[in-house]
């Protein structure tokens, strides 16, 4: 095989798949098993489910393109979603509207923590928010005294070596976000904290193009990326991959149960 041709080959078929990607639908590569996420020691919609019942109001913070939102049951007669990335909005649109979700557009601008939402004081039973950043003032404002927030976060660590490998040693810093801070936070706001747990795991990728289509699907991992700005280390990780048989990504997730 030659692996500078094929390696060719799997780039250019990451470039022009990841040109359909909508919402947070990684099945083109997930779905061959081409990447492969580890267990995690919860399982979100499982913890959300027993809050469910008995809720009238819900919000569900950065929905993507409704993926998780759409698969609780039973929706609260009053839902709404928030979402900031526009590619995502009229997906999530689609797929939740004939649930009867309200969805609304947020233009964040250099404002990525949802510091302004377009919602009444204590007008939420529960408040849910899976990866997308928030400001703890406003979650608390929204929600109901007695009111819950659930949130599965993505800490500082999360993609370090992948960016590091690319990038370089020397420019990446890990953001001071984990679980202690995100329920230090939370606390300092007025809330109580329910649940807390931590889980360290990664994505396994078993091909360069995964990666390639990753990290084209998530801008934020590396800025501007491109595949000619980094072709030179994107050919070291194949050759890292056809050696080792994989690649993994590391991550660590937080997962939280505030009350306000």
């Amino acid at each position: 095989m030659d692996s500078e041709k094929y390696f060719e080959y799997l780039v250019n078929e990451a470039l022009r798949d990841v040109q359909s990607f909508k919402g947070w639908d990684f099945s083109q590569i997930t779905g061959p098993g081409r990447m492969v996420e580890s267990p995690h020691k919860w399982n979100y919609v499982s913890k959300i489910q027993p809050y469910l019942f008995g809720t009238n109001t819900l919000l569900d913070i950065g929905t993507g393109g409704g993926e998780i939102l759409s698969t609780l049951q039973p929706l609260p007669r009053l839902s709404y979603a928030v979402e900031d990335y526009p590619p995502n909005v009229e997906v999530a649109k689609e797929r939740l509207e004939p649930l009867g979700v309200k969805v609304f557009p947020i233009d964040q601008g250099s404002d990525l923590l949802f510091s302004n939402l377009p919602f009444e004081d204590n007008y939420f039973d529960l408040v849910i928010n899976r990866h997308t950043g928030y400001t703890e003032y406003e979650v608390h404002r929204i929600l109901k005294p007695s009111g819950h927030y659930i949130t599965q976060q993505v800490s500082g660590q999360t993609t370090i070596n992948l960016q590091r490998i690319l990038v370089g040693d020397e420019t990446i810093r890990a953001p001071n976000w984990n679980l202690k801070v995100a329920a230090e936070r939370l606390q300092a706001h007025g809330f109580k904290i329910i649940e807390e747990m931590g889980d360290v795991g990664h994505l396994r990728f078993f091909d360069i193009g995964a990666v390639v289509f990753y990290l084209i699907a998530c801008p934020w991992t590396i800025e501007n990326f491109t595949v000619e700005k980094y072709r030179g280390k994107l050919l070291d990780l194949n050759k890292y991959i056809e050696q080792q048989g994989y690649f993994n990504m590391d991550y660590e997730l937080l997962f939280v149960i505030a009350k306000k």
